[in-house]
């Protein structure tokens, strides 16, 4: 009899896996279908640890004082507690993860019957260790008459197999490639009641058409089987096809990318995942994985007194929290403010200001700070210990005052995670059988450890193709199979043995995964499996990962390695397809993504001109489309507010000097006393600002630097050539060329003879090569030396960056005009007596030849280009060189890595 005929005549179908058993249900579903049926009694098809649970809850029913079952849960948290309990667990760095090794030696002992080992066995200490650590939770279990699951097949087969009622007709076992000696016992038992057991194998098939092919790299050879699947479902639709991978949980999602992007190119939507695909992966993600679940945790760990900026975005971000399709923008402008605070801890106090601050300039949080303010209130309430159950529903309670899962109507996956959450919450409730009372880090790791161990699956339509290990298609039928990733480290997978347990006795006592010959046995059986699953049969593997060349297994068929590639079709992209249609020909229009609408008298600042000439597109973008980035806090001050204190440090220092002469005419004393004074007051003020990074340490390092910088400065002035300070933080609004824009000079000095010197601050390093032409990488200055009305004889730049690049780099129009230095090599060159100054930054056979003028000149042409160019949108991603990129915030708007990947293919 085939499978079906047992189910029909109402036989227990046991499988050895749940996919196999969602399997075997669809199947059956689908045969009722064909029999024109409507409705017809649900089989009986479950997994033995589902079957085995049943039978001791019916058991339960007739026995009162029969053992409380323990849960996973309830299970890994008795293990926790008894190792605590122990003296010698210093050594032990993570309890969990301890208590999950021990009771996975505890089960393969119960399972593979292996009994308490003596000290003859040559124990290590942790065999020792472990060997209490058992002692210990056999006899919690006695004393509170409670039986882990691993036991209770044992504690039915000794005690109880007369008393089962199966309901059914008898037992089918499908897909058990090997029985641990427990389940024999257990069906040796049942068998001895007069209970029908019958170990179900598939008909072997005919002969498999076997092929055999190479790739050269993981991600070429995961494409490969997407495209050969695609092809064989569009050659039948009606075809079963399974991919097989080794390991697929490392490999899972670039698996899921790549199939999807073959299969269903057209699901680009925002929720791609709630799309039905041509295809399941049967290996679910973690729950906590989930958007939806993950910011619960992001939630109940927040602590009010203390909230980090990180923490408070996503608070500010999420959808899951009520009110965020009405506030999304304001809460979008709260964090940008909250990011400009260069603060790193928040406190409610701290949000509740910016919020009302922001409500008064018309933007709406008052869902959100409601919401906020309850949930903090209700936090404050909580008390430091609370039974499982109070946890739960003070979680539960959480979660609502701030309006998780927010206003959105579920669709059915997230329902689904909906419903996964209440069952870890139900989970928590149900240790206080183990643990009475528990504190909130405590309860809250275990519902962190419930969600990420608990692997979610949606509940999809069964899938043409399926993706699944190769352990649970071992009693699967497809049309076609490709097994990919046959690998010397993937196929035979490695043994691990646990380490709890002798490796000597796990090898004696058949222990699959301790015994490496044991293991490559099983394997070959399992590949043999497979290869009578199916008429074709593909085995793959890679060549290299990244840069580690990679071996086939040695399990592979003998057959030679074709290139199966080669007739498969390529994938085309989506939006080719689309637009080579022809049915959208007369709606779509094409436009040069170059090139942007004009833009008459458009008003910026100087940084239009300076981000044109390194890249138009980053002009565009920023200007045009006032596209930028978040700021992200540093740790103290970052370099923006290092170098406005220095800037304001100068004007108030030069609205006191404001002469040469003045300068010299003074003491030093005079000089340090006014120095002091002025750092003294920028301090205090800061300290107002930024309470948080200014704190007595911080002010009083930030200070000695501050007067360090300005000491050394005054003795670079003091050699200039007499002067004035005619403007400091001078304003310049001025059009070029249809292009308006606003700028600040930082200093305007007067010479004797009535010239200008333009000096700009800076407190980073800058070259004068950044003016060359013909696109110049920093343009200010050149654009400030054309637009500033009077005799310009003087353009500097001040690098106040303490180091090798200190001082004054500049031109100047001629010898003399700056400082006493006649020498041609200092860091201000002297234009008109140097031919090869002249030459580079002047264009044309004749630069050595020509003057001062000439290059305000070619600047003026520069600058005006550039105005030209972003009036008329002029806007391709053409980046001046790599630098231009690095310091960019517009990579991910610009496409510049895709056009790079464009241009280096032939």
């Amino acid at each position: 009899m085939d499978i079906h005929q047992y189910i029909e005549r109402e036989y227990s179908i046991i499988c050895a896996n749940i996919r196999l058993a969602q399997h075997l249900k669809h199947q059956y579903s689908h045969k009722q279908l064909e029999k024109g049926l409507k409705s017809w009694e649900t089989p009986d098809i479950l997994t033995w640890n589902t079957w085995i649970r049943r039978c001791w809850n019916d058991l339960g029913i007739r026995h009162k004082g029969l053992e409380l079952l323990l849960n996973q849960t309830q299970e890994v948290l008795l293990w926790q507690e008894v190792i605590k309990e122990q003296d010698d667990t210093d050594f032990l760095w993570h309890i969990p993860s301890v208590a999950g090794q021990a009771q996975s030696a505890w089960q393969i002992m119960r399972e593979y019957r292996i009994p308490e080992f003596d000290d003859s066995e040559g124990l290590g200490r942790d065999h020792q260790i472990f060997r209490t650590w058992s002692r210990a939770f056999r006899e919690q279990c006695r004393q509170n008459n409670w039986i882990d699951a691993s036991s209770i097949s044992e504690r039915i087969g000794i005690d109880l197999a007369g008393e089962l009622e199966m309901p059914n007709s008898g037992i089918v076992l499908v897909g058990f490639d090997v029985l641990t000696p427990q389940q024999e016992e257990f069906i040796r038992k049942l068998d001895e009641i007069g209970i029908e057991m019958i170990q179900f194998q598939e008909p072997e098939g005919p002969d498999a058409e076997i092929q055999v092919t190479q790739c050269n790299e993981v991600g070429g050879e995961i494409r490969s089987a997407a495209q050969w699947a695609k092809q064989k479902i569009q050659e039948n639709p009606q075809a079963k096809i399974g991919i097989l991978v080794p390991g697929l949980r490392e490999h899972r999602q670039s698996i899921a990318n790549t199939f999807e992007q073959v299969l269903s190119p057209g699901n680009l939507g925002y929720e791609s995942e709630n799309t039905p695909l041509p295809f399941i992966i049967t290996l679910g993600r973690s729950l906590s994985d989930y958007p939806m679940i993950a910011v619960i945790f992001n939630l109940l760990a927040l602590k009010p007194h203390a909230l980090t900026l990180p923490e408070i975005s996503n608070l500010l971000r999420t959808p899951f929290i009520r009110g965020y399709e009405e506030e999304r923008a304001s809460r979008a402008l709260l964090d940008e403010k909250l990011r400009g605070k260069n603060q790193q801890i928040f406190t409610v106090s701290d949000i509740k200001y910016h919020v009302v601050r922001l409500d008064k300039k018309g933007y709406c949080l008052r869902q959100f700070a409601r919401s906020f303010s309850g949930f903090c209130e209700y936090q404050q309430t909580l008390p430091a210990r609370s039974v499982p159950s109070g946890w739960s529903e003070h979680f539960a309670n959480m979660l609502e005052k701030i309006g998780w899962p927010g206003e959105r109507q579920f669709n059915s996956d997230e329902q689904q995670q909906n419903e996964a959450w209440g069952s870890v919450l139900e989970r928590l409730a149900s240790i206080h059988v183990v643990k009475s009372g528990v504190t909130r880090s405590e309860a809250l790791s275990i519902l962190r450890r419930e969600a990420g161990e608990q692997g979610f699956q949606h509940h999809t339509p069964e899938s043409p193709i399926q993706v699944m290990d190769p352990q649970g298609a071992s009693a699967m039928r497809f049309d076609h199979v490709w097994m990919l990733g046959m690998n010397e480290n993937n196929w035979p997978r490695p043994v691990v043995p646990n380490p709890f347990i002798p490796i000597r006795l796990q090898s004696k006592f058949g222990v699959l995964h301790s015994d490496t010959q044991l293991f490559l046995d099983w394997t070959e059986r399992l590949q043999q499996k497979i290869i009578r699953s199916s008429p074709n049969v593909v085995f793959s593997y890679s060549r290299y990962e990244g840069d580690r060349p990679l071996l086939g297994s040695p399990l592979l068929p003998s057959q030679e390695s074709c290139d199966i590639r080669s007739n498969l079709s390529e994938t085309v992209a989506f939006q080719k397809v689309i637009f080579e249609s022809g049915k959208m020909s007369d709606q779509i229009k094409e436009i040069p993504d170059f090139k942007a609408p004009s833009a008459e008298n458009h008003t910026g600042g100087t940084s239009i001109f300076i981000d044109q000439s390194q890249c138009p597109f980053r002009s565009f973008a920023k200007h045009r489309l006032h596209s930028r980035d978040l700021e992200e806090p540093d740790i103290g001050l970052n370099p923006m507010q290092r170098g406005a204190m220095l800037h304001r440090l100068m004007q108030l220092f030069w609205q006191d000097v404001e002469t040469h002469a003045e300068l010299i005419g003074r003491t030093p004393d005079e000089h340090t006393e006014l120095i002091k004074s002025l750092v003294d007051q920028e301090i205090q003020v800061m300290r107002q600002k930024l309470p948080s990074v200014f704190t007595p340490k911080f002010s009083s390092i930030e200070a000695a630097r501050l007067k360090t910088v300005m000491t050394g400065w005054i003795e670079l002035e003091e050699i200039r050539k007499p002067f004035r300070v005619r403007d400091l933080e001078f304003q310049v609004e001025q059009s070029l060329q249809g292009v308006n824009f606003r700028g600040r000079i930082d200093r305007i000095d007067e010479l004797e003879d009535g010239s200008l010197v333009i000096i700009d601050y800076k407190t980073g390093l800058q070259s004068i090569g950044d003016w060359v032409p013909e696109r110049p990488r920093d343009p200010q200055m050149p654009l400030y030396a054309v637009t500033l009305p009077g005799n310009i004889a003087v353009v500097i730049l001040a690098i106040m960056k303490q180091g090798d690049g200190y001082g004054f780099r500049g031109l100047a129009s001629r010898q003399d005009v700056f400082n006493s230095d006649d020498s041609n090599k200092g860091p201000v060159k002297k234009f008109e007596n140097d031919p090869a100054i002249r030459k580079k930054f002047l264009l044309g056979d004749d630069a050595e030849d020509r003057t001062w003028g000439d290059l305000l000149d070619q600047w003026r042409h520069d600058v005006e280009s550039l105005a030209i160019e972003f009036r008329e949108g002029h806007a391709p991603v053409k980046p001046m060189n790599t630098y231009a990129c690095q310091y960019c915030d517009q990579g991910p708007f610009c496409r510049i890595d895709e056009i790079r990947k464009k241009q280096e293919c032939p």
